[in-house]
This record gives C-alpha cells, sequence and structure tokens, in this order.
C-alpha cells in the first residue's frame, strides 16, 4: 500500500518570522503621574458637587483653567461618572 506523503513544509514570510522571534528588548516604562498629589482633584470635586446643585459664580473660572493645563485631573475628580448629570443640570 501507498503510505501518504506528509505536507510539504511552507516557508514563513518576514512578517512571520518577526512575530515568531519577537525582540526582546525589556524597556521599564513608569507612570510619573501615578502617585501625583490629588489635592487639585479634591477642590475639583467639591465644585462639581456645587455645580450638580446649581450654576458656579463667574469666579470659579479658575478651575477651567486647571483643567485645561492638567487634562488627567478629570479622571482623578470623578467628572466622567457625573458628566451627564452635570450637563443635565446646566442645560
Amino acid at each position: 500500500m501507498d503510505q501518504a506523503k506528509p505536507p510539504k513544509a511552507s516557508l514563513a514570510g518576514w512578517r512571520q518570522l518577526v512575530w515568531l522571534n519577537p525582540d526582546s528588548s525589556h524597556e521599564l516604562l513608569w507612570d510619573y503621574g501615578m502617585c501625583a498629589d490629588t489635592g487639585r482633584g479634591a477642590a475639583v470635586r467639591d465644585l462639581i458637587a456645587k455645580a450638580l446643585k446649581g450654576p458656579l459664580p463667574p469666579s470659579q473660572e479658575q478651575v477651567l483653567v486647571e483643567l485645561n493645563n492638567d487634562p488627567k485631573l478629570v479622571y482623578h475628580c470623578g467628572l466622567p461618572a457625573e458628566a451627564t448629570e452635570l450637563v443635565s443640570t446646566i442645560l
């Protein structure tokens, strides 16, 4: 009887070879903002709580300047979770 021949091994393309042999550079990445002081975040949280109850006075525009200077501050003060309620209060 005729024995079955094994399939021919296909040559891998250069893209597959890169995947099979990944780059071995193990560079350490560090998030310098991970343990940053969130004292400003507490002040912003207080102002958000006030804004949810009613309009803020124009003197509170400094918070907008702080948010523009530090976009990640929004995530420390909980604004994304309360944004829809805040917008509905404004409207």
